[in-house]
């Protein structure tokens, strides 16, 4: 059998070398300080002059990738906003749930059911509401 040419692998692009986790995450302040950084360097592009000329080609490949991601990178980020929107308000859902006089019934040692209290036999019963066991209208002292 004749031999066959493989095609050698590739070496990773630079958005592929970016997936894998080889540093930990910044900080926010090292983040803010590196905002800072490339204002200054938007403000006087002249500053770039000052660094070596690799510092100078990684700040403008880097700040490209930033400025104009490819597909995949944007999709990323997107996925990363709305999962972070999602989390915030299934957050913000449990805590009213958490808030809610049913979750509180539930949570105590014994489950009273929000029956309302009936009134007394031969009463008058035509001015009467029921006010719920737990609830906003409740007193305070029924509990």
């Amino acid at each position: 059998m004749p031999d066959i040419e493989r095609p050698t692998p590739s070496p990773p692009s630079a958005s592929e070398a970016s997936e894998a986790p080889a540093a930990p995450a910044p900080s926010l302040a090292e983040i803010e300080a590196a905002a800072r950084v490339l204002a200054a360097l938007a403000r006087d592009p002249a500053l770039l002059a000052t660094v070596d000329a690799e510092t100078r080609r990684a700040l403008q490949r880097h700040g490209g990738e930033l400025a104009g991601p490819d597909l995949k990178a944007r999709k990323r980020f997107q996925k990363t906003l709305l999962r972070r929107t999602q989390q915030a308000r299934k957050g913000a859902d449990e805590q009213a749930r958490r808030g809610s006089g049913i979750r509180r019934l539930r949570d105590e040692p014994v489950f009273r059911a929000p029956f309302p209290p009936l009134p007394t036999r031969g009463t008058d019963a035509s001015g009467w509401w029921p006010v719920l066991h737990g609830s906003v209208e409740a007193p305070a002292a029924a509990g």
